[in-house]
């Protein structure tokens, strides 16, 4: 990866947990309890010094306690100030634990790569 990329006017997709929030513990409520991934919150500092607007999409954002339990978390672990919904946006990138990328007529490579989340859960 390239120190510097110009993703001015590009919004990058981050998911929360498993991505940003460690997710170790499970789900434990709207409110999430464990810390960062390491690197997560200089990731995304790096993705905004490079232009690129950074907006977390979670489905735990889907009620206002999980919304506000997100933003305390983000504040507490000194995240800058971040978009935060549950809906999809229209974004250059998503960055996803659970993602399986999809290439152009590559559907065997879907298979696989979804038979193997399944088996690491």
């Amino acid at each position: 990866m390239e120190d510097e990329t110009d993703l001015s006017g590009t919004v990058v997709a981050v998911d929360f947990d498993g991505v940003l929030h460690a997710y170790t513990s499970g789900w434990t409520g709207a409110v999430p309890c464990d810390p960062p991934e390491p690197g997560a919150r200089e990731f995304i500092e790096w993705l905004q010094a490079q232009g690129a607007e950074v907006v977390i999409v979670s489905t735990r954002a889907n009620s206002n306690q999980g919304l506000t339990g997100i933003q305390e978390w983000l504040d507490l672990h000194d995240f800058p100030q971040l978009q935060v919904t549950h809906e999809k946006v229209r974004a250059v990138a998503y960055v996803d634990d659970r993602a399986v990328s999809y290439r152009r007529g590559n559907w065997a490579a879907c298979r696989s790569h979804v038979a193997q989340l399944k088996a690491d859960t």
